[in-house]
């Protein structure tokens, strides 16, 4: 379900981090969300199964390469989503407050 998989940990920041930079290879993701290495590649892995985010590979030799990620369209959607409930978070952080 989307939910489960944006409400994991680092799925929203991955997600902002593609927004704002359009592409960002796997080092590059890892400058933008603190976090394990291991637990940013398998969210990346479960983005990218959903159709969130693309991914491409660019091969500098046999042996080295370096995968690239990027938001789909529906990732783009997605990335809406996840701005449209932290602004209902804040609203009601906001009304909470006013009631104490």
């Amino acid at each position: 379900m989307l939910l489960k998989l944006i409400a994991k940990t680092h799925a929203s920041e991955i997600i902002k981090s593609l927004e704002k930079n359009d592409e960002l290879h796997f080092g590059g993701i890892c400058k933008y969300v603190e976090g394990h290495k291991n637990s940013i590649n398998r969210i990346l892995q479960e983005l990218y199964d959903e159709g969130i985010v693309e991914k491409r590979e660019e091969n500098y030799s046999p042996k080295i390469s370096k995968s690239y990620y990027k938001l789909t369209d529906f990732g783009k959607e997605v990335s809406k989503i996840i701005d449209q409930l932290e602004d209902l978070e804040h609203k009601y952080y906001e009304a909470k407050n006013k009631t104490l």
